[in-house]
């Protein structure tokens, strides 16, 4: 309690006993000190010294991304992809009689041999993949799958294929393309994989080439 709320209580005290000459001085000495009041109050907030604002608190420095993880989720990404596009071709090859049934056999034959080969070697890979990127792979191979199902119903010419080509043989080579690029970025345990796909590749458009000549009378595998 301040000076000034003592004496006002003083003053009140002897109010109340009677002694009002004693409490009218004291009133009369308040109203003086009223009066200076702006002299005894404290010094306005601005003229305060300003209150030091408290350094930030440093954020954690954030984990530094391994770039051998990196890498290897990459890898595991297009090993994911690779297994959708393997189903796809079973689920779809046997149909394309054209080929040959044999021909047929063999590039199923080599697309599961591939598919282990990838496997054993990315075993020791992270198990993390981009979600992401997988499902909209997948999406894209469902929109192919109605591509193809469309060219199963239509008779064989030129251009049926044509469509062939492009559905079939040129999906398995960007997929290649893919895990060449892979292993060119510094996944060196994909070089097994990195043959056996150029193996397809190369046996595929032999296939593709052999039944163009046929009926279509031309190289498709130079149809860009």
């Amino acid at each position: 309690m301040d000076y000034f709320q003592n004496l006002k209580e003083i003053a009140d005290q002897l109010d109340r006993l009677g002694l009002l000459k004693q409490a009218n001085r004291i009133d009369s000495y308040l109203v003086s000190l009223a009066q200076l009041a702006p002299a005894l109050e404290a010094p306005p907030e601005a003229a305060q010294a300003p209150t030091p604002t408290p350094p930030p608190t440093p954020k954690a420095p954030s984990k530094a991304k391994d770039p051998r993880k990196e890498l290897e989720k990459l890898g595991r990404t297009t090993f994911r992809q690779f297994d959708v596009l393997k189903e796809f071709y079973t689920k779809n090859l046997k149909d394309f009689h054209y080929f040959g049934d044999e021909n047929i056999k063999v590039l199923q034959a080599a697309l599961d041999q591939m598919y282990a080969i990838y496997r054993v070697v990315s075993r020791d890979f992270t198990q993390d993949y981009d979600h992401g990127t997988v499902e909209k792979y997948e999406a894209h191979l469902e929109h192919l799958q109605k591509e193809v199902d469309r060219s199963k119903l239509m008779k064989l010419t030129k251009a049926k294929a044509t469509i062939d080509k492009f559905l079939l043989y040129d999906e398995f080579e960007m997929m290649m393309r893919k895990i060449e690029r892979n292993h060119d970025e510094g996944l060196s345990e994909l070089q097994p994989v990195v043959r056996k796909a150029r193996s397809i590749r190369d046996s595929f458009a032999n296939v593709i080439q052999q039944t163009s000549e046929q009926i279509a009378h031309s190289d498709l595998i130079q149809t860009q």
